[in-house]
């Protein structure tokens, strides 16, 4: 019985551990391409005050050691002092309460870390709160990767 038992013990381990390993590697598929972080554990962003609203930037890193990035689509939204969403003025002249998305076309040669541009979230209330998600992002010569939403990596900062 105790032998049984312990080979059980041990089947179960393995199954554990490659698990643990599956998971792992299925999480840094997603991972060649995100958010930097000091080395704190902080992720970095910037903020302009502007009239009606912010410009805003990410840094971000390509852990890729062969692949260029070309460019990405982040997703960004921001709440006030309340933590009550804001409206957000697309480029289609709309007000919008959701993530707007915004495209970049900064290229990011494998292992640069660099700041993205920045992003205007026109606002007429004051911004307190901006949320980022990097959705996708495209590869050099063609191939884009879109990131599962179970993958994603959403940020938050607190503007000052």
């Amino acid at each position: 019985m105790k032998k049984i038992a312990l080979h059980s013990l041990l089947l179960l381990l393995v199954i554990c551990l490659l698990m643990g390993t599956f998971v792992t590697a299925a999480s840094a598929a997603y991972h060649d391409f995100g958010f930097h972080y000091n080395d704190e554990g902080y992720a970095w962003a910037q903020w302009q005050h502007r009239n009606q609203g912010i410009n805003f930037q990410v840094k971000i890193h390509n852990f890729s050691n062969s692949d260029y990035i070309s460019g990405f689509t982040i997703a960004l939204s921001a709440k006030n002092k309340y933590n009550e969403p804001v409206m957000l003025k697309s480029s289609d002249g709309r007000w919008y309460d959701v993530p707007l998305w915004y495209s970049s076309d900064i290229s990011y040669k494998p292992g640069r870390t660099a700041f993205s541009e920045y992003f205007y979230l026109q606002s007429y209330e004051d911004i307190k709160y901006v949320t980022a998600t990097i959705v996708s992002y495209q590869i050099k010569g063609g191939r884009r990767v879109e990131i599962d939403p179970y993958d994603y990596e959403t940020l938050t900062w607190t503007i000052d």
